[in-house]
């Protein structure tokens, strides 16, 4: 929903009529602030996790969604609103990666994939959502859909247990027993299922003894940085440039098709009319 939602309130915010002033500069930073959110949605989230649990950090990025919502909501100046998509960045990001850790950890391995897959249809539902409401009702009302859900989300999240996994890797094996039996109930497969993960805390790998999980995802969000700033210098300015002159620019390097087009003339052969053996030669013009 945060990333549908620019396409209902940007052609609202450049109109005339609206109250906040826009332009296509800063149009263009309400839209794609929430990356910059995202880098450090994934940094945070990981942290979060492996310091104070699954459940916390799932909470702290349900509230940073509502404060974002919220701010778009009541917003009457562009720096509000960069505030509050800044924020809907850092979540929708670390929901991303929290929401895979716990389908991982808290569900039945036999239905483990059908949370997967309802994860994913549940994004591509509320983009269809707000679209369609958005071609009825101004873009403050849409704004309370999300909003209301995350409300909701919030109210679930707070009536689950902690992750057992996480428990275990804190060595308090106790409380991962009985989070897990509560979550999968006792049977043959669930106890066998609970000596490993116990096993596997015990004799933890070489990796994650070292790094653990949260200096993992630090690694991949600093790759992503880097590969950011490494974009930002090698590829080319897009801006006020035609679908040719860009694909020019990737398969010559240069924009221009006259340039490429001489390019080719300079090199190309030609009889010269002095020489009987008609040899080609090249020519500079």
């Amino acid at each position: 929903m945060l990333l549908s939602i620019s396409s209902i309130m940007l052609p609202a915010l450049l109109s005339p009529e609206s109250n906040i002033k826009v332009d296509l500069d800063t149009a263009s930073w309400i839209a794609s602030i929430i990356g910059a959110g995202g880098i450090l949605g994934f940094m945070l989230s990981a942290i979060i996790m492996e310091v104070y649990g699954r459940k916390r950090a799932y909470i702290f990025s349900v509230t940073l969604s509502m404060v974002g919502w919220i701010c778009v909501y009541f917003g009457t100046a562009v720096p509000v609103l960069l505030i509050g998509r800044l924020l809907g960045g850092v979540s929708n990001c670390s929901t991303a990666s929290i929401g895979s850790v716990v389908i991982g950890e808290y569900t039945n391995p036999r239905i483990r994939s059908v949370f997967l897959n309802l994860k994913v249809a549940g994004i591509w539902c509320g983009i269809l959502l707000l679209h369609i409401l958005g071609h009825f009702l101004y873009w403050k009302t849409v704004i309370l859909v999300p909003v209301t859900l995350a409300v909701t989300s919030f109210a679930i999240v707070s009536t689950w247990p902690e992750s057992p996994s996480w428990f275990a890797s804190k060595n308090n094996f106790r409380e991962c027993e009985r989070t897990f039996y509560w979550l999968r109930g006792k049977s043959t497969d669930s106890v066998q299922e609970l000596k490993e993960l116990i096993e596997a805390q015990q004799i933890a790998p070489h990796m994650l003894a070292n790094f653990k999980v949260h200096g993992t995802f630090v690694a991949t969000g600093a790759v992503m940085f880097i590969m950011l700033v490494s974009l930002w210098f090698v590829l080319p300015e897009t801006k006020d440039k035609t679908l040719q002159e860009i694909e020019n620019y990737f398969n010559h390097g240069r924009y221009s098709v006259v340039d490429v087009d001489n390019e080719k003339l300079n090199k190309k052969p030609i009889k010269s009319t002095h020489d009987s053996t008609a040899d080609s030669i090249y020519f500079k013009i």
